[in-house]
């Protein structure tokens, strides 16, 4: 049996495609408890990854904050539209970095711990969501900042 270039590519391209492509979330998940756990632990992995790395945040709550979005930081309002007006321009800065991000879920909650570096300043990042389902509904936030002349030499990572 022969393929054609074009034909291999093609199929290439869609399993790779089939396998990093990220799903909507829901809010209506059929499972076991463990399975909602293992599936809130990819969809925070996955926003993340869409968020932070990627830097794709229209994508990134597209996918996973699709409605009510429930915002505790002291800085900007609920509402997944006032977080998207803020978050889109401010992230878009090609110096605004995020490194050592790691993703956590459990009991119906997700965490985003990383470090966030603007220029010359430095920050280590706590993001907390709330799930319904595996859509995320709810978020708090915590910063840490980075001098470089801290006396713990494990500090924040």
């Amino acid at each position: 049996m022969r393929f054609s270039v074009a034909t291999f590519a093609t199929v290439i391209v869609a399993a790779i495609s089939s396998v990093t492509a990220q799903s909507p979330c829901t809010t209506n998940f059929v499972g076991t408890a463990e399975q909602l756990q293992a599936a809130q632990q990819q969809a925070i992995a996955d926003f993340g990854n869409l968020f932070l790395v990627q830097k794709q945040i229209q994508r990134g709550f597209d996918l996973f904050i699709p409605g009510e979005y429930i915002n505790h930081n002291p800085f900007a309002q609920s509402g997944r539209q006032n977080a998207l007006n803020v978050l889109v321009p401010a992230l878009s800065s090609p110096s605004l970095t995020f490194t050592n991000v790691h993703a956590f879920a459990g009991q119906g909650y997700g965490l985003l711990h990383y470090r966030m570096r603007n220029g010359g300043s430095s920050t280590a990042v706590m993001d907390k969501f709330r799930f319904v389902g595996t859509c995320i509904v709810e978020h708090w936030d915590v910063g840490q900042s980075i001098s470089g002349r801290e006396s713990n030499p494990i500090a924040f990572f």
